[in-house]
């Protein structure tokens, strides 16, 4: 899931004027964790 917020990441190509922001990657992190965790997570 990070990879899809990366500066080479598939919303790049898919939305235009897309950035990556860290906030944005915060949250992957986060939502991967949670998933991996089976625990339940607000964003």
């Amino acid at each position: 899931m990070l990879d899809d917020f990366s500066i080479n990441g598939p919303l790049v190509s898919a939305i235009p004027g897309f950035r990556p922001r860290d906030a944005q990657i915060e949250m992957a992190r986060a939502i991967t964790t949670a998933i991996q965790s089976q625990q339940t997570l607000v964003v």
